[in-house]
């Protein structure tokens, strides 16, 4: 959740069997294990998969957030497991329903749409955790996380604040010129 990581991030959680076809089930996840990750990962940047490799796990995972409908898609994995058997390339794979969700540095301003924004995070994990003694080093991590969130939110606004004031000063100087 480090802002000078990235301003965004997807996140996402196994959803339970009582949580699938509910709000809370957005995406399928579809991981494949395979005995050659490179082999895998070459097939699927040639189809044009939007894919997150693993190398350690020697893993490909792919996110239907159309479960199942849109044809491209479910076209491209079809060809994606052909393809590793054409290569002899071994591989298991492995559906998952899950909630994944965008988490943005700041809040959406009005008229805006996302997921969540890391304050409402830092706020929702400091009411659920119980903050006690043995959990001080979350708890300082939590903090310094927050910190370092809130410092990024105002760097953007200042930057936000100084092109503004630079348009401004651009528009002045011409209406001098003009003699207005």
């Amino acid at each position: 959740m480090s802002p000078e990581v990235q301003e965004t991030t997807i996140a996402a959680r196994e959803i339970s069997d009582e949580e699938r076809g509910t709000d809370k089930h957005t995406a399928n996840l579809i991981s494949i294990k395979v005995d050659n990750y490179d082999a895998a990962l070459k097939i699927a940047q040639e189809l044009g998969l939007d894919h997150t490799g693993h190398v350690e796990s020697s893993r490909i995972d792919f996110l239907d957030f159309e479960f199942g409908n849109d044809k491209k898609f479910d076209e491209k994995l079809d060809n994606f497991g052909l393809e590793l058997n054409k290569k002899g390339v071994k591989y298991e794979t492995k559906g998952t329903a899950i909630e994944s969700r965008l988490i943005e540095a700041a809040a959406a301003k009005e008229g805006e749409w996302h997921n969540f924004d890391r304050k409402e995070i830092f706020k929702n994990v400091k009411r659920e955790v119980d903050f006690g003694q043995r959990r001080q080093g979350f708890r300082d991590a939590i903090a310094k996380s927050e910190k370092r969130n809130n410092e990024f939110i105002r760097q953007q606004e200042v930057e936000n604040e100084r092109i503004e004031y630079g348009k401004l000063r651009t528009k002045e100087m011409r209406l001098q010129e003009q003699g207005k």
